[in-house]
């Protein structure tokens, strides 16, 4: 799912934590460890400038065994 790998941009840049995210973390047994006065920095301090890179690499294989070291 694409939104899970760009949901670290949409915290620095909106400044808060998509709803969904609770859910995703209870899932995986996640716990953040925030003080208290962290989501109001959060937000008060978004980023200003957001650049990335296109280059990605990626592989895919129809024999996974393959992928084992050999």
């Amino acid at each position: 799912m694409q939104r899970v790998s760009l949901f670290f941009s949409d915290v620095q840049a909106r400044g808060y934590y998509p709803a969904w995210t609770e859910r995703m973390f209870a899932e995986k047994n996640v716990v953040l460890k925030k003080v208290v006065g962290d989501d109001e920095i959060l937000r008060q301090y978004p980023v200003d400038f957001v650049s990335f890179s296109y280059y990605m690499s990626s592989t895919v294989s129809a024999h996974p065994e393959k992928l084992e070291g050999g």
